[in-house]
């Protein structure tokens, strides 16, 4: 195409599904260990569905390209999916060993392939999909061509789908859009200031820090805005992390008397930049309950059980 970026070339030649043509149903096997439906998207979050051969070097580098990037879509709220035709153990052992946080599927009998109109030897594909489920591009096959450009097509299409977000979402990837958004909320909710929501999300992530294995480290730290990250230090084992959390929060300066409070007011905020595939990698990931009910949205859990740290802070959403 004269003129124009090879990405944007490519989203022109990208076929458009017929009117009202919707996402075939599934439920597969992840390697994120769990089953995956379309059930946990429809209604929430945008889906970007990328059919890979992992024996093919350049869907392997494609697939790279996508973990690199994968911020990139989680700041679009949206979520993607690779699938293969795999086992359920396959697509862990490519997770595992390509250090991948992307979810892979395992479309052993390449029963979700054929749902999506793919032939047995059609190659690798791309799908767009709304957050009705309704499939508004295809890119079938993949060129072959720079990884890196197709991946900056796909964000493109993603980019193009209606941004409207609904508010006070919780774990959909759409509540916050923007950081200055995510520090705005803290600030009001926690009744700090707005220079004061940054440090008191770095007291959080320091005190929370024992409680992530590696897996719930990385989804945190996609979750977070660019100028912040999960630090590097580590539990000594055996510690309550709860205990932790809270005593960190409580000789903080900007938390102090309200631990709790502020610990939910964070780990909310957190959760509604998530996606559902996010919020159940910490499931997995998080063994503390009382720390995983903070991102469950379940509001004032710690703060009842501690009610020395402060009453719960009643937020109007009207």
């Amino acid at each position: 195409m004269e003129g124009g970026s090879r990405a944007f070339g490519l989203i022109h030649m990208a076929a458009s599904p017929e009117p009202e043509e919707i996402v075939p149903d599934f439920r597969l096997p992840a390697s994120t260990g769990h089953e995956l439906e379309l059930g946990s998207f429809l209604g929430k979050v945008p889906i970007l569905f990328v059919f890979l051969d992992p024996g093919a070097s350049q869907d392997r580098a494609l697939l790279a390209v996508l973990n690199e990037r994968l911020r990139e879509f989680g700041e679009q709220r949206s979520q993607v999916l690779v699938v293969m035709r795999i086992t359920a153990g396959e697509t862990t052992q490519i997770s595992e060993e390509d250090d991948l946080a992307v979810p892979i599927l395992a479309d052993a009998n390449g029963g979700m392939a054929r749902d999506f109109g793919l032939e047995r030897e059609g190659g690798s594909a791309a799908f767009v999909a709304d957050r009705s489920g309704k499939l508004v591009r295809r890119f079938h096959p993949l060129p072959d061509d720079d990884p890196g450009e197709i991946v900056e097509s796909l964000l493109f299409s993603i980019r193009a789908l209606d941004s409207t977000v609904a508010p006070n979402t919780a774990g959909t990837g759409e509540g916050i859009r923007v950081d200055r958004e995510f520090f705005a909320l803290i600030a009001e909710e926690a009744r700090v200031s707005e220079e004061e929501a940054p440090v008191l999300v770095s007291e959080f992530l320091e005190a929370l820090a024992p409680a992530l294995d590696r897996e719930a480290r990385r989804v945190v730290d996609d979750l977070l805005p660019e100028s912040l990250s999960v630090p590097e230090t580590r539990g000594s084992g055996g510690e309550d992390v709860k205990d932790v959390l809270l005593g960190t929060l409580e000789e903080s300066s900007v938390a102090i008397g309200r631990p709790a409070e502020h610990a939910r007011v964070v780990a909310e905020a957190l959760a509604r930049r998530a996606t559902p595939a996010q919020l159940e990698r910490l499931q997995e990931s998080i063994a503390d309950d009382d720390v995983l009910a903070l991102f469950e949205t379940h509001r004032g859990d710690l703060t009842r059980k501690n009610p020395t740290s402060g009453a719960p802070h009643k937020v109007d959403n009207d």
